[in-house]
């Protein structure tokens, strides 16, 4: 995969990746990928995906009514346009390779659009997308991000995430606050000690603030990471999805972490394409 810290340190000018369809919350998605850019320099892109080249005219005017609506300025991020005729499917992965994207930024509609918004339409693209994505919702607001809340579980590729989340804190100047599940049983807690005691390394040698908790663990774990979140002051969740096979429990996860009450945004790894970062 190509990480935000591979993409941070490697190309002259990062790029961001905002799939739009005209809705109120890729708006939103907009305005969050440009305030990332601004503390990168980077380049936000927008792009729509049409059905057919008939819809290309109207898709142009209506990207020209986003972009004035902006109002950038001369220090603001630029913002570039796309339009494609084709499927969402496959066309947002290939505009994020194209693009090099160290960051694709899209919108969900909520609980009432799950389905059709990250049910269907995200797990594909996520696993079509060598960059990782950051989901909001349409009333998150654009706050500066100081606590990045990063659950892990028990399995390597979960603690991918890390990676990516540790490049948007240095970005922020933000801490991560690792949330590791309570082992009662000795060699699950070792392990869990062990996989600590590296990312400790890691974030110390990458100069990342950093936090390590322990919460409970639970047949409801979304809804325990949600609470130390809340708990915590949480401005951004990071999360990993890691299996094909794991599939119906990641989507249910993650459901209920991206359509959070607190309008927290979430960024999701395809950790099974981002290489061992840690391990």
């Amino acid at each position: 995969m190509l990480n935000l810290a591979l993409n941070f340190s490697t190309v002259s000018t990062i790029s961001y990746l905002v799939p739009h369809d005209f809705t109120a919350v890729a708006d939103a998605a907009t305005r969050h990928a440009i305030q990332i850019a601004r503390q990168t320099k980077g380049v936000v892109h927008l792009l729509h995906v049409t059905k057919s080249d008939s819809e290309k005219s109207a898709a142009s005017v209506k990207f020209a009514e986003i972009v004035a609506k902006l109002q950038l300025g001369p220090l603001d991020p630029k913002v570039e346009t796309h339009i494609k005729t084709g499927s969402i499917f496959t066309d947002i992965g290939t505009m994020a390779k194209e693009l090099k994207s160290a960051l694709v930024v899209m919108g969900t509609h909520g609980a009432k659009g799950m389905q059709k918004v990250f049910g269907s339409f995200a797990i594909k693209v996520i696993t079509s997308c060598e960059a990782p994505f950051l989901i909001v919702q349409e009333s998150t607001p654009v706050d500066a991000i100081k606590k990045i809340v990063a659950p892990i579980k028990l399995d390597s590729e979960s603690l991918q995430v890390l990676n990516d989340a540790g490049s948007i804190a240095l970005i922020f100047d933000a801490e991560i606050l690792v949330a590791a599940p309570k082992e009662l049983d000795k060699v699950l807690a070792n392990k869990i000690r062990i996989y600590l005691d590296v990312i400790v390394k890691q974030f110390t040698k990458r100069s990342v603030k950093h936090s390590i908790h322990f919460v409970e663990k639970s047949k409801n774990p979304h809804q325990v990471n949600l609470d130390f979140g809340k708990k915590m002051g949480a401005d951004m969740y990071a999360i990993a999805y890691f299996s094909d096979s794991l599939l119906p429990q990641f989507d249910t996860f993650a459901q209920s972490m991206i359509t959070n009450e607190q309008k927290v945004p979430v960024l999701i790894i395809n950790a099974k394409e981002s290489g061992n970062a840690y391990f």
